[in-house]
């Protein structure tokens, strides 16, 4: 990696800290309005965290601080985010078939052992689906969306892999039932969804996340980094907890590591491979 000077180094940190404490307070103020709007509902409360309400209100706290800050530093993104809309829905879609790969592929790896199947709720894997939405929306728009531009454009692109990497599985680190597995998943997790950034855009680091969050926790109804969601059936894993996990879900087990790094390099395996047939052709011609 090449010598970075301090100043730059510490004018990204600061500028870093100040964008997460705009979108805190963001957060805060999304949270207060929801706990306002839900007093005045009559009946019984929901539980925040299965409120289709809920998550919207704390994507939008992530999201106008994160376009308020591009509007201060960097004004002349603006354009382009607006030009590069069609190419961003196109890598989401890529990005979400990913995902749902592999989630699927952990799922199979699951059922090595036997696993007990049971009904689920086709209404709750919809909420589900709508919350993961609004979820991946929100920590993209975070890491790989400002943090990772502000560090790229400042540091270099090592610095936004590894400083996105890091700060995504931090963010994790007071999920319920997460382990040593569960932390290193979480880096290969947030390198992943680095790499697809860098390769397929944006979008396809929002669409993989969603994929991958949905196909464990809204259709089988496994727990995502230790957080239940309702799904289309059931799946309750005999499988040992190394390998499955435990209660923080398939993401604090091998099974996870071995998706997640597999597809670590399989799809920088595949880019680099791509680079080197688009140069062969080149040559040719």
């Amino acid at each position: 990696m090449r010598n970075i000077p301090l100043k730059p180094v510490l004018l990204t940190a600061l500028e870093a800290v100040l964008y997460l404490l705009a979108v805190g307070l963001g957060l805060l103020i999304t949270g207060l309005s929801y706990a306002g709007l839900r007093a005045q509902t009559p009946g019984p409360l929901e539980v925040p965290i299965a409120d289709p309400l809920f998550w919207p209100l704390q994507a939008l706290g992530v999201i106008l601080p994160t376009l308020f800050f591009l509007s201060l530093h960097r004004p002349e993104r603006f354009p382009d985010l607006l030009r590069s809309i069609p190419g961003t829905l196109v890598g989401g879609v890529r990005g979400l078939g990913f995902g749902l790969g592999c989630a699927g592929l952990s799922a199979a790896l699951l059922f090595l052992w036997p696993a007990v199947i049971g009904p689920g709720s086709d209404v709750g894997a919809l909420k589900t689906f709508w919350v993961q939405l609004n979820v991946a929306l929100a920590e993209e728009a975070i890491f790989r969306g400002y943090l990772w531009s502000l560090f790229e454009l400042r540091l270099g692109l090592r610095a936004a892999y590894w400083a996105t990497t890091l700060l995504f599985a931090l963010a994790h680190g007071a999920n319920p039932g997460l382990g040593p597995l569960a932390a290193l998943n979480l880096l290969l997790a947030g390198l992943l969804l680095g790499i697809l950034r860098r390769g397929w855009g944006f979008g396809a680091a929002v669409g993989w996340h969603l994929g991958w969050n949905f196909g464990l926790g809204g259709i089988l109804s496994l727990p995502v980094s230790g957080l239940v969601f309702p799904g289309l059936v059931r799946v309750s894993p005999t499988a040992p907890e190394l390998w499955a996990g435990g209660t923080f879900g398939p993401e604090g087990g091998l099974v996870a590591t071995l998706v997640l790094a597999g597809a670590v390099g399989g799809f920088a395996g595949w880019k680099q491979a791509a680079a080197i047939i688009l140069k062969v052709r080149r040559v040719r011609r």
